[in-house]
């Protein structure tokens, strides 16, 4: 579970892909970062903060 103020970096090296296959919940104020050309792919459910306009 990602804490406020921490980043997640998706930077799988085996194929540039990485699965998520558990549950993920990201708290308010953390991130999460896929760079170019890496693939993300979701196989379980994320719950996102709501995004606002600050």
């Amino acid at each position: 579970m990602p804490w406020p103020g921490t980043t997640v970096t998706i930077n799988h090296a085996v194929a540039g892909q990485c699965v998520l296959d558990v549950a993920i919940s990201v708290q308010p104020g953390a991130s999460i970062v896929v760079p170019n050309g890496k693939t993300f792919r979701a196989a379980a459910n994320i719950t996102l903060p709501a995004i606002t306009n600050q």
